[in-house]
């Protein structure tokens, strides 16, 4: 996939959602990135890879989005996002309509 793609809302993006489609429009214009997108193995993706991860179960539509958040103000004190965001890894931010499809350890 090259790099102009990745944040496409019509499912051809890295996020196969045809967000484009949703009633009323997408809810945002384009996919988000992580502006270091790396990862150390890709048969072995771990919390502390800085790149975005999706996951979702067709049974019940439901999704989840996790994060691995880079900024001090987000991650520590009570600012904390990853462990007060009702998913069930503590390493991680997750959004989406079902926040316990990935995995709760440090690989998925």
């Amino acid at each position: 996939m090259t790099a102009a793609n990745l944040r496409k809302i019509d499912g051809t993006g890295w996020l196969p959602v045809e967000l484009s489609k949703i009633g009323g429009g997408s809810p945002i214009s384009h996919v988000p990135t992580d502006p270091t997108n790396t990862i150390a193995s890709v048969a072995s993706v771990s919390a502390s890879d800085l790149v975005y991860r999706y996951a979702c179960l067709s049974t019940n539509m439901t999704i989840e989005i996790d994060a691995n958040l880079e900024s001090d103000a987000y991650t520590t004190g009570t600012g904390n996002l990853e462990t007060t965001d009702r998913g069930n890894n503590d390493n991680l931010y997750a959004g989406g309509t079902n926040l316990s499809i990935l995995g709760t350890g440090t690989d998925f």
